[in-house]
């Protein structure tokens, strides 16, 4: 349970039983997330909710590529780069500026990411070993 990781992380002990009693009283519940796989999904296709409008893109200029780095012991965003292309270029930038903004020394970091053509180019690759960042 997140809120009462948060609560011991700030000194404030109380069982776990009790910050869940207390929550239900207040009229609060926790996120959850959701199944990975549902019976009836294809990967990479969802059904469209019945009752539930589709808004036209008012823009109509296709795809918006987001590539992120995130920070698995803070748990935050500490990279990202968009572009209209899926490409090597985007996820270098995203990483640049990943170790730019968490100012990383040779060693620190394991980079860990699915095995798309962008994350295993020779450029990206290079990258990673120039900053001695392991995969």
């Amino acid at each position: 349970m997140r809120v009462h990781a948060v609560l011991r992380r700030r000194g404030i002990t109380m069982g776990r039983k009790r910050v869940e009693r207390l929550m239900r009283r207040a009229g609060l519940q926790g996120a959850f997330l959701r199944r990975k796989c549902r019976a009836g999904l294809h990967r990479g296709r969802t059904q469209q909710t019945v009752g539930c409008r589709c808004h036209p893109d008012p823009l109509r200029q296709g795809a918006f590529w987001l590539a992120a780095v995130r920070d698995a012991f803070s748990n935050r965003i500490v990279g990202w780069k968009t572009s209209d292309r899926c490409d090597t270029d985007l996820v270098l930038g995203a990483l640049e500026y990943a170790i730019w903004s968490r100012d990383v020394r040779d060693g620190q970091l394991i980079h860990h990411s699915d095995r798309g053509s962008t994350y295993t180019a020779f450029r990206f690759s290079n990258r990673l070993a120039d900053n001695v960042i392991a995969r």
